[in-house]
């Protein structure tokens, strides 16, 4: 039905137009601009949805287990390493 509704809004604003065109112009103007109020009210009032959005998927996470991870540290020229377990639960 909406389509339909900005067609004869449509329409009628033209034919507002056309008619202060030809002298009236002050009387046409006040209905030209609210046929364009209820044409962008109309054109706003759209279906909306009453569903849940999706949530988001799960962050990826680190699986349980034990890793070997070096550790570095570095400074100026010196650089120093050393290597351990990182153990996840």
């Amino acid at each position: 039905w909406l389509p339909g509704l900005l067609v004869l809004g449509l329409g009628f604003l033209m034919l507002a137009l056309w008619r202060s065109s030809r002298g009236g112009r002050r009387r046409a103007l006040g209905p030209a601009v609210l046929l364009l109020g209820l044409l962008v009210a109309a054109s706003g009032c759209g279906g909306g949805s009453n569903s849940a959005p999706t949530p988001p998927p799960p962050a990826p996470s680190t699986p349980t287990g034990t890793f070997n991870i070096t550790i570095t540290g570095t400074s100026g020229a010196l650089v120093h390493s050393v290597t351990t377990l990182l153990a996840v639960q």
